[in-house]
């Protein structure tokens, strides 16, 4: 007779389940599943969780719901404020390097910020995600001028 395996040691690993079928607001902490199935606790601080979400999510603590169909892009601070659609919220987003948040007409975009004309009696420094963007005062003209400097 030859040898046989039982299936002992052998096979798929049992199926992972977990308690919660989808994240939840505990209080001011995001309950999820991790990949082990074990359900783990995120505190949302300094932000909030956000129950009316289309999924319970941790948003910042200014974030205000919206109707990702119908809502429009706006911009503060030279960010992109936008409504994400899986989430609900109005949600703030750097543009990203060389590029700044930019309204013309009331629509909101990202667009390449070095060159674009500005008033330099008028611009105030911003500090765009950890980048410091200013007007060149003999140009008119906007810059990146380096990191932001920390706050104590």
């Amino acid at each position: 007779m030859g040898a046989g395996f039982t299936g002992c040691g052998a096979g798929e690993p049992p199926p992972v389940s977990c308690e919660l079928d989808a994240p939840e607001c505990r209080r001011n902490a995001l309950a999820h599943c991790d990949d082990a199935g074990v359900v783990v606790e995120t505190p949302c601080d300094p932000g909030r969780c956000a129950v009316d979400a289309p999924v319970a999510q941790c948003v910042p603590a200014n974030a205000l719901p919206c109707d990702p169909v119908t809502d429009v892009a706006s911009c503060e601070n030279g960010l992109i404020v936008e409504c994400a659609l899986d989430v609900a919220y109005r949600l703030a987003r750097d543009c990203g390097e060389g590029m700044l948040c930019l309204s013309k007409e009331g629509v909101a975009t990202c667009a390449v910020l070095d060159g674009r004309p500005c008033s330099p009696s008028t611009f105030q420094p911003l500090c765009v995600g950890e980048r410091r963007i200013e007007c060149e005062r003999s140009r008119g003209r906007l810059f990146e001028a380096g990191a932001c400097a920390a706050t104590p």
